[in-house]
């Protein structure tokens, strides 16, 4: 064996010793400490003292009697995921998005493989409708697919007093009257520079909406977060002005919400994404496509603005109607923040109990 396989294998033992039998749940993530990461610390918290859960980004083989969640949805993308399962154990797999259709090798490899893993897992857990319907066509029978949404830390992510809304553009360097467009997405081909878009997330849509509003109006658009050097090539190409930066702790991701007149969610395909929940939480009104959580729980013309995938021209001009009529960003922010509450973490982590309660395993003496 390998030192590199000595190495891993290693790595799994420590998991399984330090698991044991006391985890009655384990959550399987990427380990990029970016929204997977985030996802599960939250389920972790909020059902300390309930359910005792354990986070890990190590693969899990070895494992017994107990629940593995596959986060990262690894159980449909791997097609040697079972290494990781051992069958005392209870699976649920996560599928985020992704359709027969898409354009990429590796959702369209794991779309084919849906079906027959559901027949071997105890759930396939979803996010949304879109991925409800998107599973259910694939062959996975209802009673086996659990819906569970995304939630949203209202101790993070909420609305700004006019004095915290100042102070983020202050230390963002945009002025206090600049009209902002976002984009918080991490919409670039893995984790170095983007430079190359992930167009699922739709950064080529993002920069058309923004190129066409920039031309009527100045703007400045906020695009922070890894990987999004396509974006920032494209903004500057186009001489739209912009403000960016690298990866951003959970805590302080807030602000740039705050110092936001508009949100832009343009993913061509979606689980979520977090922004949704994010924005609506902190009152910056969204502007989204059809897909994702987003048509789940965005009122159409209250709590914000969906268009069709793809729609740019109805993108732009919702996106202009917000930033022209300062009363209108001020009623759609407010019922935005009052849809958000229904997705607090401590609401949405019960229905996480529930769905762990429902295929746990009794715990071996």
């Amino acid at each position: 064996m390998t030192p590199l396989r000595l190495a891993r294998a290693a790595m799994r033992r420590a998991v399984a010793a330090a698991v044991g039998r006391h985890a009655d749940v384990v959550l399987k993530t990427d380990g990029s400490g970016w929204i997977l990461d985030q996802f599960c610390r939250q389920i972790q918290t909020h059902l300390r003292g309930r359910l005792d859960v354990y986070v890990t980004a190590v693969p899990v083989a070895g494992l017994r009697d107990t629940t593995i969640h596959f986060i990262g949805g690894e159980c449909f993308y791997d097609p040697h995921w079972a290494r990781d399962y051992h069958p005392s154990t209870r699976a649920i797999g996560t599928w985020w998005h992704g359709s027969p259709s898409s354009p990429y090798d590796s959702i369209r490899g794991a779309v084919s493989r849906v079906e027959p893993v559901s027949a071997s897992i105890a759930r396939v857990h979803v996010t949304c409708e879109s991925s409800r319907t998107v599973v259910r066509d694939l062959g996975v029978p209802e009673e086996k697919i659990a819906l569970v949404p995304m939630g949203v830390d209202l101790t993070v992510f909420r609305r700004p007093t006019a004095e915290e809304r100042g102070r983020a553009r202050r230390e963002l360097s945009i002025p206090e009257d600049a009209l902002v467009v976002g984009s918080f997405q991490k919409d670039g081909v893995g984790w170095g520079t983007g430079d190359e878009p992930k167009l699922l997330k739709g950064p080529d849509l993002f920069v058309r909406v923004v190129r066409a509003i920039a031309g009527r109006r100045p703007i400045v658009a906020l695009v922070p977060g890894p990987a999004r050097g396509y974006v920032k090539r494209e903004l500057a190409a186009a001489g739209v002005a912009f403000r960016s930066s690298d990866f951003v702790p959970i805590a302080t991701f807030s602000r740039y919400y705050h110092a936001c007149d508009v949100y832009l969610m343009t993913g061509r395909e979606e689980g979520g994404p977090a922004s949704v929940l994010e924005s609506l939480a902190t009152g910056t009104p969204i502007v989204a496509h059809r897909t994702g959580m987003a048509p789940d729980v965005i009122v159409d013309g209250e709590s914000g603005f969906i268009v069709e995938v793809g729609d740019v021209d109805g993108m732009v001009a919702r996106a202009e109607h917000l930033l022209d009529d300062a009363s209108l960003r001020q009623r759609v922010g407010e019922a935005g923040v009052s849809a958000a509450q229904r997705y607090a973490w401590p609401i949405v982590a019960r229905a996480y109990e529930r769905l762990y309660r429902s295929v746990s395993v009794p715990r071996a003496e």
